[in-house]
């Protein structure tokens, strides 16, 4: 099956609605607390790149760079379970500290994706191909809470009403399972665009289905 690329771009615009749709209500606090269920897929993302990278093992990826990447595996769990914990802090109470300790652990999560790469001595393009549209597509997700985040401290400091952050929070909720839905249909479109490596496409063909 050829990669579908609309697929692909799309959920850089469904993140992108996302975050002009709580710009326009304005995001809360407590909201913040429902993009716990888009921390999970990040991970998984995670570890279908480990599983990716375990199948070419010295083929594409060499014993060392493996390593590396099982190392990067086990610091994005850690700021993940750290992340995960905030928010339910602020579940419990939404405080401008807190927030801002989000964000700094949303921050380290994607410093994790983006400097993965730098670092590896992969030369196959095909590897690096892959490698590359899985880091981005857990960019897009950080990056789409991250921007969030500010309005979600205008709200707080605002002091909205019970009724607001119902309603506000309900309308979030939608729109973050919206989000993961099309993470979910663009990981599967990944993992089925083959290229011209079969040792690549093997290891494409043996990851799971769903993230």
């Amino acid at each position: 099956m050829k990669f579908n690329r609309s697929i692909f771009f799309r959920v850089f615009a469904v993140l992108t609605i996302f975050e002009v749709c709580l710009l326009l209500t304005a995001c809360t606090g407590a909201w913040l607390t429902t993009v716990s269920g888009m921390l999970p897929s990040i991970l998984a993302i995670v570890n279908a790149i480990v599983a990716f990278a375990a199948g070419l093992q010295s083929k594409t990826v060499s014993s060392a760079t493996y390593s590396a990447i099982q190392k990067w595996q086990q610091n994005v769990a850690t700021e993940i379970a750290a992340a995960q914990a905030i928010l339910a802090a602020i579940k419990q109470n939404a405080t401008a500290g807190l927030i801002g300790d989000f964000q700094a652990a949303m921050q380290a999560i994607v410093a994790q994706f983006n400097n993965i790469l730098s670092g590896l001595d992969i030369t196959d393009t095909a590897t690096v191909a892959k490698l590359t549209q899985f880091l981005s597509l857990g960019v897009a997700a950080i990056s789409a809470v991250l921007a969030l985040i500010p309005m979600a401290l205008a709200k707080v400091q605002a002091k909205a009403s019970k009724e607001e952050l119902k309603h506000y929070d309900a309308l979030a909720a939608k729109t973050t399972t919206s989000a993961i839905n099309v993470m979910k249909e663009t990981y599967v479109a990944i993992i089925d665009e083959h290229t011209a490596n079969a040792d690549v496409n093997a290891s494409l063909d043996a990851l799971p289905r769903t993230i």
